[in-house]
């Protein structure tokens, strides 16, 4: 089959429909994963879509191409990236998202995890090898059964975070898909969630959210919009509106944020990959809302450990690379990374222990 090769990204596959991508790329796409899962043992792969209008024909056509390959798969519907990942690494070990990620809207792609790693590098460019060829493998065997994973995922963060306070807090989801579970998720962590709806990526809309936002909270969470695309007007209406405090910071993940206020309220403008929101939230915003909360604890506990692989980072620029902490036989701690460390791979953080 035809492809258009500079869709194949390093780390993703990412496209405008439907003109370098379509529903069948995404059915050949299918196939390709399909084959190269059965190949390293993998029989189940689960599959999720944000809310983009060509979500679901690419969605249904990539699941095509899976079953005729030969896979179970688990069809999770609309969620969020975190949320495919959640299911990649309980329901099964594989997956792939139909995101188009912080791109505009005629935008959409996949990103991938296969036997519990990111795809990404050569093995993305392998599976377009295999679609130019055509050279997949198709068996019987394959069907689809549909998977709600929402209560497990929000469990699982309850699980794991005790508010010392009630918080008011706003949400506001950029346009994107987590509208559809971050409020609920704040609410059964005990906070009082103000629900914006979904806001469009339009000027006039944003002004007036965090106009009403800012009369109703003590701080604001955004994620999106703070880069400097086409649709990115987060920082421009914290400027407009309060002030910012500083932008773009010499921080990876997490360059492109902003810090501001807008009234009495603080901003916090988190980026829009899902690694650099977590690493983001981890350094700037829990110890601020901490603080608001009243709590003296804000600091995570830092540890000193010997590191087993060679580090490499830019000058002048705070690097935080997911880890995992162990201890040595000597009673030492010693850390790794967990390999592929880009901004959009949130499987390098699910297996860390530490930054």
């Amino acid at each position: 089959m035809q492809v258009t090769p500079s869709i194949f990204k390093a780390y993703d596959i990412r496209g405008v429909v439907p003109s370098t991508l379509n529903e069948t790329l995404a059915e050949g796409l299918g196939k390709a994963f399909g084959t190269q899962a059965l190949a390293e043992g993998q029989t189940q792969v689960a599959v999720g879509r944000d809310g983009r209008l060509s979500g679901p024909g690419l969605s249904a056509a990539l699941i095509r191409g899976l079953v005729a390959a030969g896979i179970q798969v688990i069809d999770i519907g609309m969620a969020t990236t975190p949320m495919l990942y959640f299911a990649a690494n309980t329901a099964c070990q594989s997956g792939i998202q139909v995101t188009g990620s912080h791109n505009p809207k005629d935008y959409n792609g996949f990103k991938m995890v296969l036997a519990g790693r990111a795809i990404y590098g050569d093995e993305i460019q392998a599976l377009r090898q295999m679609m130019e060829t055509e050279t997949w493998q198709l068996q019987d065997g394959g069907g689809v059964t549909q998977l709600d994973v929402l209560a497990d995922y929000t469990q699982r963060i309850v699980g794991d975070i005790q508010l010392a306070r009630p918080m008011k807090i706003v949400i506001d989801s950029g346009n994107g898909i987590a509208g559809a579970s971050a409020p609920g998720i704040f609410r059964a962590l005990g906070c009082e969630v103000i629900d914006l709806g979904v806001v469009r990526d339009e000027p006039a809309a944003l002004e007036a959210a965090f106009m009403d936002a800012a009369g109703r909270s003590d701080a604001i969470i955004t994620s999106g919009g703070v880069s400097v695309g086409e649709a990115d007007f987060t920082k421009t209406m914290m400027r407009k509106l309060g002030d910012v405090a500083f932008w773009r910071i010499a921080m990876r993940p997490g360059r492109p944020m902003a810090v501001g206020r807008i009234g009495q309220s603080l901003l916090f403008g988190l980026p829009g990959n899902p690694v650099a929101v977590m690493v983001t939230f981890l350094a700037f915003v829990r110890p601020a809302l901490l603080k608001l909360m009243g709590r003296s604890d804000a600091a995570l506990p830092m540890l000193q450990a010997r590191s087993l692989q060679h580090l490499r980072k830019k000058p002048g620029r705070t690097e935080y690379q997911r880890g995992v902490v162990s201890v040595a036989a000597d009673g030492s701690l010693c850390v790794r990374t967990t390999g592929n460390q880009g901004s959009g791979v949130l499987s390098s953080m699910v297996q860390a222990n530490g930054l």
